[in-house]
């Protein structure tokens, strides 16, 4: 957690391996294989334009997933203290959450920013990967963060869009077991590289994510912001979000 301090106290994301041991990881794998399994195509989210199933992680979950549903409540708990001060004073609620599988259909995720604008209170990503033996060579599915170039906009009030021609891409970061990918959430565009499963099942990307979010009456978002929505899909689900807020 200290490491993780240092680092985003200057940087706009970092990467730590060995988070939570190999034993660990390799439990909470198996309950998240077994815990999107189990679920229909009703429960789990579908997303289309990404092909990743996907659920929310929450407390009702902890019969059936106690080790993820432990980390996810454990990084609120610990985390939100630990890192308020840069962006604001930060909340300990864990329900910004996602499971999500990249399993044998593929798919990819286009370079987007999380936060939607408006009333989108999301201000720190934290990504753990669980994925033994994973080779991006074979598989792909590597999380690629993108610089804000000069060439951008400055942030604003409403939030100001952003283009790929704002944007450079830094070096890929490949999706293996026990690390953590956490960036400040408005600062840093990414996207995943198309993924592939040759060998089925086996070869599913699973991942946590934990969105950390302001404190009510947190001024962060009055510096600015900037949104950049990953697909046309995603576009009009955030401005429907926005307009109705």
């Amino acid at each position: 957690a200290q490491e993780l301090k240092a680092a985003l106290a200057t940087e706009t994301y970092t990467v730590i391996d060995g988070l939570l041991g190999d034993s660990m990881m390799a439990a909470m794998r198996g309950e998240a294989v077994a815990l999107l399994g189990k679920m229909s195509q009703t429960q789990q989210i579908i997303s289309t334009d990404t092909r990743a199933a996907s659920c929310i992680i929450e407390p009702e979950l902890f019969m059936q997933a106690p080790l993820c549903t432990e980390y996810v409540l454990d990084c609120a708990k610990t985390l939100a203290p630990l890192l308020s001060g840069r962006f604001g004073a930060l909340s300990g609620d864990a329900s910004a959450n996602m499971l999500a599988c990249y399993g044998v259909n593929g798919g990819n995720f286009p370079v987007h920013i999380d936060n939607h604008g408006g009333g989108d209170r999301r201000v720190l990503t934290l990504i753990y990967y669980m994925n033994p033996g994973y080779d991006s060579e074979r598989q792909g599915g590597r999380f690629v963060p993108w610089k804000i170039t000069d060439r951008a906009p400055s942030p604003g009030v409403p939030p100001v869009m952003l283009s790929a021609d704002h944007l450079e891409p830094l070096k890929a970061i490949e999706p293996i077991a026990d690390r953590l990918v956490a960036f400040w959430t408005c600062q840093l565009p990414h996207s995943v590289e198309p993924f592939i499963a040759p060998r089925g099942n086996v070869d599913g990307r699973y991942a946590i994510t934990v969105w950390l979010t302001a404190e009510e009456g947190s001024d962060v978002f009055e510096r600015g912001r900037h949104i950049l929505s990953p697909t046309k899909a995603h576009d009009e689900r955030a401005v429907q979000e926005r307009d109705t807020l």
